[in-house]
């Protein structure tokens, strides 16, 4: 026959203290409590699985929420979640800004830092701060605040491309290209150079704020786009323009006396010298500007002074002489200029135009005319004429022609 339990509703249970060993069974709420002879409404028999750490004995997830990766740790009471960390350790947490001495292992069991040494093993990636030393010499090779580094350079190929010790700087075949003892280039520069230049004394060869170079190049010179430039072999000049900052280029030969020449030579063709002035605007039409001009002058112990010029218009060419550089007196003059000739003036009005007298150390021919051909000129007093017609020499004065003779 069954056994029947003492029961009644879970608010009944409260009004009862069971004995010691009783068993009550709560219609309502379908527990069973066991009574102790002490507790009011008896002790909670656990009869399912439990579902949450917390309805274990002994163990409290309440006074401290768990995060995650905690651990449940003994305190000494009872049971609690705490940080995962092992033994040995100073504290059970790290502290931001604290100092530890650690060892950290690579995934092959390659001891990477050596806290008990002092030492980083392996290669830097990223950023780095703070002082390096050499672990053999124990040199410091990187220095934050001094800004410097003593270090090789090494190439992928192990090849040494910098040292630090001397100072030189080396080829991919491990050829030497800057001597840092003798401070001194050695081969061939390839690329742009910027800055000034110095030899070994510390004398300045290119200075690159004046824009002057005193050095001897050896060696053919290319261009970006590698035109022949210099041929150093043959001895040539490729460069179609030469353009310098102060729009002057020195041909010549200023050590000795030798003399300085400029020869032209065109193989079955006319060589040619082109003096152009270019402008953005339009100047034809403009017979006072100069295209361009020929220069003579003197350079000695009182400076340079100019003394000769031929100067190309549109539409003359002028030449000019003074010893004092007199240029801007027309007298000085003589001009060709639309098939007119002129002595002493810039503007001819006739074939031949001379302003001043004349000495003929020769004979002078004057046209001859017949009468036809002299009553169609557009006579001038002062014209003198030979009239075939008359075979008399004829002048043309006071408004009419007369013979001479």
């Amino acid at each position: 026959m069954a056994l029947r339990l003492r029961r009644g509703t879970d608010t009944q249970r409260l009004l009862i203290t069971p004995a010691e060993g009783e068993l009550v069974y709560t219609t309502d709420t379908q527990r069973l409590y066991v009574g102790d002879g002490v507790t009011s409404g008896g002790i909670l028999v656990n009869t399912t699985s439990t579902s949450s750490v917390g309805e274990l004995n002994d163990v409290d997830i309440t006074s401290e929420t768990p995060a995650t990766g905690d651990v449940l740790k003994w305190n000494g009471t009872q049971f609690a979640p705490a940080p995962d960390v092992g033994e040995g350790l100073i504290d059970y947490v790290i502290v931001p800004g604290s100092d530890y001495q650690i060892n950290i292992v690579a995934q092959d069991s390659t001891r990477m830092v050596d806290g008990d040494n002092n030492k980083l093993n392996g290669d830097l990636y990223g950023k780095v701060y703070g002082d390096s030393w050499d672990d053999i010499s124990n040199e410091k090779v990187i220095e934050i605040n001094g800004r410097q580094a003593k270090l090789d350079i090494i190439s992928d190929a192990d090849v040494l491309l910098v040292n630090h010790n001397n100072a030189n700087y080396y080829d991919a075949t491990g050829s030497i290209l800057i001597n840092g003892g003798l401070r001194a280039f050695i081969g061939d520069v390839d690329g742009d150079l910027r800055g000034s230049m110095y030899d070994a004394n510390l004398n300045k060869l290119i200075d690159n704020v004046a824009g002057l170079a005193t050095l001897d190049l050896k060696g053919s010179v290319f261009g970006d786009d590698s035109t022949l430039l210099v041929d150093s072999v043959n001895s040539v000049i490729g460069a179609e323009t030469y353009q310098s900052p102060s729009n002057t280029v020195t041909f010549g030969n200023l050590e000795d006396s030798t003399q300085s020449r400029i020869l032209l030579k065109s193989v079955d063709e006319t060589s040619a010298i082109n003096l152009a002035r270019t402008s953005t605007s339009d100047i034809s039409g403009d017979a006072t500007i100069n295209y361009g001009s020929i220069r003579f002058s003197r350079d000695d112990v009182n400076n340079e002074q100019l003394t000769g010029t031929i100067i190309g218009r549109e539409n003359a060419l002028l030449f000019s002489s003074s010893s004092t550089g007199a240029f801007a007196d027309p007298t000085n003059y003589f001009a060709f200029k639309e098939k007119k000739f002129g002595i002493g003036t810039i503007t001819p009005t006739q074939e031949l135009d001379v302003q001043g007298n004349a000495v003929m150390t020769g004979f002078v021919q004057f046209g001859s005319l017949t009468t036809t051909e002299r009553d169609a000129l557009a006579a001038a007093n002062g014209m003198v004429i030979y009239n075939t017609t008359d075979n008399k020499f004829q002048g043309y004065e006071n408004g009419a022609w007369a013979n001479l003779i």
